[in-house]
């Protein structure tokens, strides 16, 4: 039993880009939530991630709580060792890039036909970035999803349809978008639904 759990264990952190969080790390260095060490990492990594990923500095701070929120809600950091790979993994943060076939707004806007479902899934990255728990995020997801699926089937060839649900098997698998899943909502949404709200 043990050794079939360790195999896809194996499996999914191979398949994976980049490292996953530490479920077992010692307890010498357990952290509580919002602790002074995890502002502090906050307040280390964002500036410059928000600079390379282009954001302006009106971000940081908006930037830092999803930081926080992340590690204290969605995906809990208990740890100093999975502090420094959580750090690791924002710094490490790319976004993921369109194949040229996904529908992308023009000058922030959509053609007509996929407005409505780029409303929908935009209304729903904004509910996710909202909602930090993971039970909540599953049913965002396969909410929308079925929306989709029923009411505006074309929703499924724009870049933010991919993009959510990217982010969702990567942070469901608990592999690199795991510790960058608010980030990675937070900056699609950006790129996505500005022009769209």
């Amino acid at each position: 039993m043990w050794s079939v759990r360790l195999i896809i264990g194996v499996l999914a952190v191979t398949i994976c880009v980049g490292t996953s969080l530490s479920t077992g790390a010692g307890r010498a260095a357990a952290l509580p939530p919002a602790t002074k060490e995890i502002i502090a990492a906050a307040e280390e990594v964002v500036p410059p991630l928000v600079k390379r990923l282009g954001l302006g500095g009106t971000f940081i701070k908006t930037i830092e709580s999803l930081f926080e929120s992340q590690a204290t809600k969605l995906t809990p950091v208990k740890e100093s060792v999975e502090l420094n790979k959580f750090k690791t993994e924002w710094t490490s943060f790319q976004p993921r890039k369109p194949p040229s076939e996904e529908v992308a707004p023009v000058r922030g806007k959509l053609p007509s036909a996929y407005k409505q479902a780029g409303q929908m899934l935009c209304g729903t990255a904004l509910d996710l970035l909202s909602n930090p728990n993971q039970a909540r995020w599953e049913y965002l997801i396969k909410q929308v999803n079925n929306q989709i699926a029923a009411q505006n089937p074309l929703g499924k060839n724009l870049v933010i349809y991919s993009e959510l649900n990217d982010i969702y098997e990567k942070f469901r698998s608990g592999c690199y978008c795991a510790a960058t899943a608010e980030l990675a909502v937070f900056f699609a949404k950006q790129r996505y639904c500005e022009g769209e709200e």
